[in-house]
């Protein structure tokens, strides 16, 4: 379903729900590399935010491209960058920022520690949230839809199976 109409559907004639991890992949970085990044020191804190709030949108595709990639030396502009409009020149300011706040950038590596690599864990995550708790729903990548009346319970068996997969494979649980 497209995003504008998932939040039209239903479940047993109940309107839906759409419970989102955010930020899944950088929080899975910063788990596995145990580094920090700023922005995410406080919980309900924009985990992009490092400063630059008119460039939320370019922050993000940036660690989606480095994450892609498992390569933490954006040096030209990507695709999704360009779509954009991100000049040459804007991904240099963006290197100045991300790069000493998001330290757990480092750990990205080609062919290994990159967006498959999180993609595992993410639908690891998800399926053990969905084992905790006999509720309607679906998977859909770093979400779950499932009924309003349901979305507080969903998310809470979505945080405790990230933290629970995380701590058992021994990385930093955020």
């Amino acid at each position: 379903l497209r995003p504008d109409d998932r939040l039209k559907s239903t479940i047993d004639g109940e309107a839906v729900a759409e419970v989102d991890v955010r930020a899944m992949n950088l929080t899975l970085l910063a788990s596995y590399s145990g580094l920090m990044p700023k922005p995410m020191t406080r919980s309900f804190d924009d985990p992009y935010d490092c400063g630059m709030h008119d460039h939320r949108d370019q922050i993000k595709a940036y660690f989606m491209e480095a994450i892609g990639s498992g390569n933490p030396q954006k040096n030209q502009v990507g695709r999704q960058l360009k779509a954009l409009g991100t000049t040459n020149d804007q991904l240099r300011v963006l290197n100045k920022v991300i790069r000493p706040a998001y330290p757990c950038l480092t750990a990205l590596k080609k062919n290994h520690v990159d967006s498959e690599f999180f993609a595992f864990h993410e639908a690891e995550i998800m399926l053990r949230a969905t084992e905790q708790i006999d509720l309607p729903m679906y998977i859909l990548h770093d979400c779950m839809i499932c009924k309003t009346s349901d979305a507080v319970q969903v998310a809470d068996a979505i945080r405790k199976a990230f933290y629970g997969y995380v701590e058992n494979l021994g990385w930093y649980p955020l």
